[in-house]
C-alpha cells in the first residue's frame, strides 16, 4: 500500500517516457495515452504560466531598481531574470520532448527535459561563478581602503 504521493519529478519523468503515472497500471492504452498527453499538455501550461508571472515580477524589481537605486533590487532583479531564464529553457525542454522520434532520434525527444534543466543549472551555477570571479578580481586589483573603527 503506497502512503505518499510521487514526487512532481518523478511524475514529469513518467508523463515523458510513457509511464502510467499509478503503481496499479492503466486502464487501456487510449486512456494511458490521454492521462499522457493531459499530464504534459498540463506541465506546459504551468511552466508558461511560471514564465510570465517571473518575466512580470523580474520588470516590476527592475523599476524599483531603476527608481532607487537600491542595490539589494539589482540584485533581486538579476535574480528573477536567472529564474525565467530558467524557465524559458525548462519550456525548450517541455517542447522538444513532444517531438516525435524520427531518423536521427530513433527513441523520441523524451530525455530532452533533463538535458535542459542540464543546461539551466549549469548555466546558473557557472553564471554565479563567473560574476563573482569577475567581481574577485576587480576588488583584488581595486582594493579599496577599510576605515579604522
Amino acid at each position: 500500500m503506497r502512503l505518499s504521493r510521487p514526487s512532481p519529478l518523478t511524475t514529469l519523468h513518467r508523463s515523458y517516457s510513457g509511464g502510467s503515472g499509478s503503481d496499479s497500471g492503466s486502464s487501456g492504452e487510449s486512456s494511458g495515452c490521454s492521462s499522457i498527453n493531459n499530464r504534459k499538455e498540463e506541465s506546459l501550461k504551468i511552466v508558461k504560466m511560471a514564465l510570465a508571472g517571473n518575466a512580470c515580477i523580474t520588470t516590476a524589481k527592475a523599476a524599483v531598481w531603476l527608481s532607487t537605486g537600491s542595490s539589494a533590487m539589482l540584485s533581486e532583479a538579476i535574480h528573477s531574470l536567472v529564474d525565467s531564464g530558467n524557465q524559458a529553457l525548462l519550456l525548450v525542454g517541455l517542447m522538444d520532448a513532444n517531438n516525435k522520434a524520427d531518423k536521427k532520434h530513433p527513441y523520441g525527444y523524451g530525455k530532452s527535459i533533463y538535458f535542459w534543466s542540464l543546461v539551466s543549472a549549469l548555466g546558473t551555477f557557472w553564471g554565479g561563478a563567473c560574476v563573482s570571479m569577475w567581481t574577485s578580481t576587480v576588488d583584488i586589483l581595486n582594493p579599496k581602503v577599510v576605515p579604522s573603527l
